[in-house]
């Protein structure tokens, strides 16, 4: 932790079960290789050796940042052919790319398996 109460590095969900971890891997193992992907901090280490794939930042943010915050997750969005979230994960960022996801129509949800849900973008 450093000195004004924000840490380094955070994790917003506990560590995964066994049994989840073979639910994120079915998903993923329908992702193609060389196709970009979006997810959480706590599922990042799973698909980190793609070249194409992106964390969605742990952060709390103000009203006034809303925008940025929007336009900046958008980005992520827009490189992604595939978003792979965690619906229990208490990334106050979760909710709100859940809602850009569903509300952009290139995406569609493809599988799910218990919290995770993993949506792809026609290729």
């Amino acid at each position: 932790m450093l000195a004004d109460d924000t840490y380094i590095l955070w994790y917003s969900r506990n560590n995964l079960t066994p049994a989840e971890v073979v639910d994120i891997h079915a998903l993923i193992d329908t992702v193609p290789g060389d196709a970009s992907i979006l997810t959480q901090n706590h599922l990042f280490p799973h698909v980190s050796g793609r070249i194409n794939a992106y964390a969605i930042p742990v952060t709390t943010f103000a009203d006034e940042q809303l925008p940025a915050i929007e336009t900046y997750l958008s980005g992520l969005i827009d490189r992604s052919d595939y978003v792979l979230l965690d619906t229990s994960d208490g990334n106050p960022l979760t909710p709100l790319t859940i809602r850009l996801i569903e509300a952009d129509l290139r995406f569609a949800k493809t599988a799910s398996a218990g919290d995770f849900t993993l949506y792809r973008r026609p290729l």
